[in-house]
């Protein structure tokens, strides 16, 4: 591997925050600056995508002697974006692929009544789903090729279990799962580390949740502490709390688990919706 260390990239715009997608060469190192990477592009989700442009390849050449790349797309665009992506990146060693692009709801909300549905479907599909297909599928072969490389799957506890009012982004996150589970099989003898990461609450720009707590960890306490499974567990929950909610989502039957998801979330979407009322107005 060249002696030069590149971290690069791909920032695409969803709704009104950001996510980085990829980052090179495979040691723990290299894995915290990737996620310590993603961490700050989500620290200014707010600030618009031009602002971002410069700043994170200035932060992270500054602060670890690293060369960096960014790409900008818009990941609801389909697969128009990759061609570009995969020219880009030609010739560069990439080492760990981290896929982390994501879109949820605005809030809480049954199927039928989904503001724009059609539209808002294929715009979770397309940054949840297919992301994470074209991205690895871009990625991977060079990963095998030289028998070495990381892809971490950042998936959510949505796709443990189903979660009703959240149903296309919970079915998205299910795919994430079961795709990260059958290409380990698939290339974990090619020397290829894959693991599936799962986190519940975290507080972010995405979840809307600012206040941390002993179930809910501010983005670096949760990227600290998954750094800590990678290479040890193919599935992880990311964090000790997290761990105990998935254990016991898991332990209780489903039928329970969609009772008190609809119920939580059914108070959620009330919630929003009068949030979104008194805005209008004020």
């Amino acid at each position: 591997m060249a002696s030069t260390s590149w971290v690069f990239g791909v920032l695409g715009k969803s709704g009104d925050y950001f996510a980085v997608m990829g980052v090179l060469f495979a040691s723990y190192f290299g894995l915290k600056v990737a996620l310590t990477f993603i961490l700050f592009l989500r620290s200014f989700a707010h600030g618009g995508l031009a602002s971002l442009v410069n700043r994170p390849g200035t932060w992270a050449e500054s602060k670890y002697k690293v060369k960096t790349m960014i790409i900008q797309a818009d990941f609801t665009h389909g697969t128009d974006i990759y061609p570009n992506i995969q020219t880009k990146l030609q010739g560069l060693d990439i080492s760990v692929l981290v896929n982390n692009v994501g879109l949820s709801y605005d809030y809480p909300e049954f199927f039928l009544q989904i503001t724009d549905r059609e539209k808002k479907c294929m715009d979770l599909i397309h940054v949840n789903v297919t992301s994470v297909a074209m991205m690895t599928s871009i990625v991977l072969p060079g990963m095998v090729e030289r028998r070495h490389g990381v892809v971490l799957n950042i998936s959510s506890a949505s796709g443990k279990r189903p979660i009703p009012l959240l149903t296309v982004y919970s079915a998205c996150k299910a795919f994430v799962s079961f795709f990260s589970d059958c290409l380990k099989t698939e290339y974990g003898s090619s020397g290829i580390t894959i693991q599936c990461v799962m986190p519940f609450f975290v507080a972010t720009n995405m979840t809307k949740v600012r206040k941390t707590r002993f179930f809910v960890p501010s983005a670096s306490t949760y990227v600290q502490s998954a750094l800590k499974t990678v290479g040890l567990e193919q599935e992880t929950y990311g964090y000790f709390p997290h761990k105990l909610m998935g254990f016991a989502m898991e332990w209780l039957p489903k039928w329970l688990v969609l009772l008190y998801g609809m119920k939580g979330l059914l108070t959620a979407s009330a919630k929003a919706k009068r949030r979104q009322q008194e805005k209008k107005e004020y």
